[in-house]
């Protein structure tokens, strides 16, 4: 009698359990293949470029920051290990860059914001 009742919730449990499994899988593949799309360097990052040279000096991911540079701001960026570029920098412009959603849909979306591209100069005292 109880084998039988074990029976009944062992296939009720099954019913709900393999199409789920399936929903979970296939989400699992969708991140993994947006995950292999290859991505800039620059993606999802503030750039300082150097107004004169378009030299990068520095990036800095959009997500560490409390808020974005604007023109006329100054900004202290440090220098990579053993180069020149630590000091005290001056936003002459500033770009933003924005992109679809990748998700296809029939409607206008919410642009989303790529990368902040922050033209600096070198700002003597």
């Amino acid at each position: 009698m109880w084998l039988s009742v074990v029976s009944i919730v062992g296939n009720i449990a099954s019913i709900l359990a393999l199409p789920s499994l399936g929903l979970i899988y296939w989400e699992l593949y969708k991140v993994r293949k947006a995950a292999r799309i290859p991505r800039g360097v620059s993606e999802d990052a503030v750039e300082f470029l150097y107004s004169e040279g378009r030299v990068a000096i520095n990036l800095v991911p959009i997500a560490s920051l409390q808020f974005l540079p604007r023109k006329g701001d100054t900004v202290l960026l440090p220098s990579e290990t053993g180069q020149p570029g630590a000091g005290l920098y001056e936003v002459t412009d500033i770009c933003h860059c924005y992109g679809e959603e990748t998700k296809n849909m029939d409607f206008p979306c919410q642009a989303r914001l790529g990368k902040v591209v922050a033209y600096v100069k070198k700002k003597t005292a």
